[in-house]
């Protein structure tokens, strides 16, 4: 029998739990999706079947963006910057 000890983000929550420098508001979210301390990062949006419906760059601190014309449901917000990547789920109700 092996035995061995995970240390790492295993799933989503972990990884978005460890960043406390990136905020995503309001969430769940109705048009307009608003991202804090963003600056000089690539944002993409992905629906839930791994489909990139969104990207964008970041050239402000605060980013927001409009996201009134897609469907109702769960989406992943991911944030490349210098030091990390960050993904983030948000729920949009349109």
């Amino acid at each position: 029998m092996y035995n061995f000890k995970v240390n790492y983000p295993v799933n989503i929550d972990d990884i978005s739990e460890s960043n406390n420098s990136v905020e995503i508001y309001p969430n769940p979210v109705k048009d307009n999706l608003s991202i804090k301390n963003a600056e000089n990062s690539k944002i993409k949006i992905y629906n839930v079947l791994g489909e990139e419906i969104l990207e964008i760059k970041s050239a402000s601190d605060n980013e927001t963006i409009n996201l009134e014309k897609y469907k109702k449901g769960t989406y992943f917000v991911k944030i490349f910057n210098k030091k990390e990547v960050i993904v983030k789920k948000i729920v949009l109700n349109n």
